[in-house]
């Protein structure tokens, strides 16, 4: 699957799953959030895998309001720097 910058690359896997894949620049990590091309439907089955690092999980490191991830103060705050790449997998 390829990155994109910012916008991220959406694929589905079936009707309702969708994965997004983030490289993240100096705008993401200052303003600390990211936006999904499709809103989540379930916000509490929202995953984010730092690749070469941890899952991250809502509330504890990560929020969700409609289609914006926001790490301003939670747990992902720390941990992402510019070339840091999220796969962030949700239903919708």
């Amino acid at each position: 699957m390829a990155i994109f910058p910012k916008t991220g690359n959406v694929s589905s896997i079936d009707s309702n799953f969708f994965v997004e894949i983030f490289l993240l620049n100096a705008t993401d990590v200052s303003n600390k959030f990211i936006e999904l091309q499709v809103e989540p439907t379930e916000t509490d089955k929202v995953l984010i895998d730092v690749v070469s690092g941890t899952t991250q999980t809502a509330p504890v490191d990560f929020s969700i309001t409609g289609k914006i991830v926001d790490w301003a103060g939670r747990g992902m705050e720390t941990g992402v720097i510019i070339g840091t790449i999220l796969r962030v997998t949700y239903v919708i």
